[in-house]
């Protein structure tokens, strides 16, 4: 997909059942603000329940942990 810089899959047992595997995707995307149009966003139902939200990164704050994680699961930093 264009302008996409990576994904970061974290797997562990789940801080509140140790008997579940917890897995996410964290999907970063190179983004740039065009206007100041706000739209409502369109949550799923679980999404809500977790309260879900888009968040808006700086690069140069998150790269370092990006980085960090890469290279803990024994990925190529790229």
């Amino acid at each position: 997909m264009k302008n996409k810089l990576g994904t970061v899959v974290e797997r562990k047992i789940d801080e509140f059942d140790d008997t579940v595997l917890f897995l996410m995707n964290s999907h970063y995307y190179l983004c740039k603000l065009v206007d100041h149009q706000q739209l409502c966003q369109q949550l799923e139902g679980y999404e809500i329940t977790q309260e879900f939200s888009p968040e808006w990164v700086l690069l140069k704050k998150r790269l370092p942990g990006m980085r960090r994680q890469l290279n803990w699961m024994g990925q190529k930093d790229g």
